[in-house]
């Protein structure tokens, strides 16, 4: 399977990144919903598998027009996306920034909710994700996406592929400020991806809702 990393809109603030495959090099290459990256009649927005665009997490700088993305493979053979985002947007205050791909089950990447500074090779536990987590979840449209707080309870694991209500998504460590961090990614029902952190028990107090 060959994969498709594009991005959709403008680069001054509602840049976004999305990916689509086929089984030839040549093409045609579909989204999760089975449309032609190439089509022209349906709406751009509708098209391809979002896995990030504008986003702020609580208490963080906002990211802005992630985009114009490149693939890049380590030694090791793990996938990393490079790309470039803005703190404001119509702004010359850029940054790059570096993400490592997943995968899940399903055979869609997902990119990591942090950037990238040192994985941990620890692999949680389904217990371990029965909790709060803060996530991002992106649509179609390109604009700033606020973090909404989640109780996840009811999880199933398949394989490397966790589900909840629909969603599929893979858990893994990474490293922020030299803390370990919990993270999630994965794709909704409707194959637009979305980003997570577990919120550490000192904090779980902000809960703004469970689902």
């Amino acid at each position: 399977m060959y994969y498709l990393f594009v991005s959709f809109d403008s680069l001054n603030e509602t840049y976004n990144i999305r990916v689509a495959r086929a089984k030839e090099i040549t093409g045609p290459y579909t989204d999760w919903n089975g449309l032609f990256l190439s089509e022209q009649e349906a709406v751009p927005e509708k098209i391809g598998v979002k896995l990030l665009g504008s986003y702020q997490f609580e208490e963080e700088y906002a990211v802005y027009a992630p985009g114009h993305n490149s693939i890049f493979k380590r030694s090791d053979n793990e996938l990393f996306i490079i790309h470039h985002a803005r703190r404001q947007p119509f702004s010359d205050d850029f940054f790059l920034d570096v993400r490592k791909i997943y995968w899940l089950d399903s055979g869609w990447p997902v990119i990591s909710a942090i950037s990238y500074a040192k994985s941990i090779p620890e692999i949680p536990m389904k217990e371990d994700l029965i909790g709060t987590w803060e996530i991002i979840q992106f649509t179609a449209e390109s604009s700033l996406i606020s973090s909404e707080f989640v109780m996840l309870t009811d999880i199933q694991q398949m394989e490397k592929s966790y589900f909840w209500q629909g969603h599929e998504f893979t858990a893994y460590y990474e490293t922020d400020s030299e803390e370990r961090v919990l993270c999630l990614s994965g794709m909704d029902p409707n194959g637009m991806g979305f980003i997570g952190k577990k919120v550490p028990k000192e904090s779980r107090g902000k809960t703004k809702g469970t689902t």
